[in-house]
């Protein structure tokens, strides 16, 4: 039920590699995610922590500098392997590291559990959701990852241009080389991007979670939550505004931010700009053009023998796009109208530096959010 496991485990691979040649570099990172999720690094300090999804320790590794009580919950055997690799070599040696998925851990209650790149798309999100709140204690901070269509947008036409270079390509390693010499120098126009490009090529073009049936986004985060549970921070980006008085204590940050998430999604298409004025635009209209859009490329995809007729239906609702946002938006019609030119382009003669809006363009496509476990007076 969890298709990214089932992908890693596949292929043998644990494809969230950090760069911490820079340990203090790496730490300063995740030191703004938490400031952002209203986590200062004192929280942390002698807390039991919970991380689930640990990967190959390198979030994980910084708990520890930070001085908490650390626990692991991590099933795929390359990434165990690689936690303890790491933890050898930082000379981390307390803590906790539970071979098993979370369904069927029987842990104690913790102050802080983290559920990092995993639960917007797995299948018994529910039931994983469900568990990983029960094992907070109060006053305690769950935080999790969500994704939403708009901010995928940018990445499933840079997915879409990448399985029509490879359709004819049987070995998955010959994919991956492939789409690897095509991507890797465009993230150099990703600001921070501290990710190899193999992994970002097996995480991003080619695992299948990318097209699970109902991704998790904030307003559906937000919305599972009950009563006991309120909206901490959100990260990447923190575009929630609070405009309540402290003494309002029955505040509804949950509506207040479900109605602000409407308005300002469309701020996650693309990466690393400021919150741009919507006034002009249809937000609704463009989400249902980019939904259209994912409902075509999931087609192509599934397709054993590629059929044109779905790469002519994508072209027409990206100009339908561009023809909307042409004038309120420039840098996103720039992005379209190099997308139409990438996918009528015959993949064999494709050179992606010929289109810089294409290369230098990335989307918002995973937010933080965190929640705190509310205390009975």
């Amino acid at each position: 039920m969890n298709r990214i496991l089932d992908f890693y485990r596949e292929h043998g691979i644990s494809p969230v590699h950090q760069d911490i040649s820079d340990f203090s570099h790496h730490c300063a990172r995740r030191e703004k995610l938490y400031r952002q999720l209203g986590m200062p690094t004192v929280l942390f300090r002698k807390a039991d922590v919970l991380e689930v999804g640990t990967g190959g320790g390198y979030n994980a590794a910084t708990l520890a500098q930070w001085g908490c009580n650390l626990s692991m919950v991590e099933p795929n055997e390359t990434a165990q392997n690689e936690i303890m690799e790491l933890f050898r070599e930082r000379k981390i040696e307390e803590y906790v590291l539970c071979k098993e998925t979370i369904e069927r851990h029987n842990g104690k209650a913790y102050d802080i559990v983290i559920a990092e790149g995993f639960l917007p798309t797995i299948e018994n999100r529910i039931e994983v959701l469900d568990k990983l709140k029960s094992l907070v204690k109060e006053s305690g901070v769950l935080v999790i990852t969500c994704q939403d269509e708009m901010g995928m947008f940018v990445e499933r036409m840079k997915r879409l241009a990448g399985h029509m270079a490879v359709q004819k390509i049987p070995l998955y390693q010959d994919k991956v080389a492939k789409l690897v010499k095509m991507f890797e120098p465009q993230l150099k126009f990703c600001h921070g991007m501290s990710r190899p490009a193999e992994d970002w090529v097996q995480d991003q073009l080619l695992c299948e979670d990318f097209n699970c049936e109902d991704v998790l986004n904030l307003e559906k985060a937000i919305r599972s939550m009950d009563d006991k549970w309120d909206v901490l921070g959100c990260s990447s980006p923190c575009f929630f505004s609070d405009y309540s008085w402290y003494k309002d204590v029955g505040y509804d940050y949950k509506k207040s931010y479900c109605e602000q998430y409407v308005r300002k999604s469309y701020n996650l298409i693309i990466a690393g700009r400021e919150e741009i004025d919507t006034s002009n635009i249809d937000v609704s209209a463009v989400r249902k053009s980019v939904e259209k859009i994912r409902e075509l490329e999931i087609a192509y995809e599934n397709l054993k023998h590629k059929e044109e007729k779905y790469i002519h239906e994508i072209i027409c609702e990206l100009q339908k796009l561009y023809e909307r946002l042409k004038v309120d938006d420039k840098e996103l019609a720039a992005f379209l109208r190099e997308t139409m030119e990438v996918l009528t382009c015959e993949p064999d003669r494709l050179d992606l530096n010929e289109y810089p809006n294409f290369c230098k363009c990335f989307g918002r496509s995973q937010q933080y959010i965190s929640f705190v476990k509310k205390r009975n007076y």
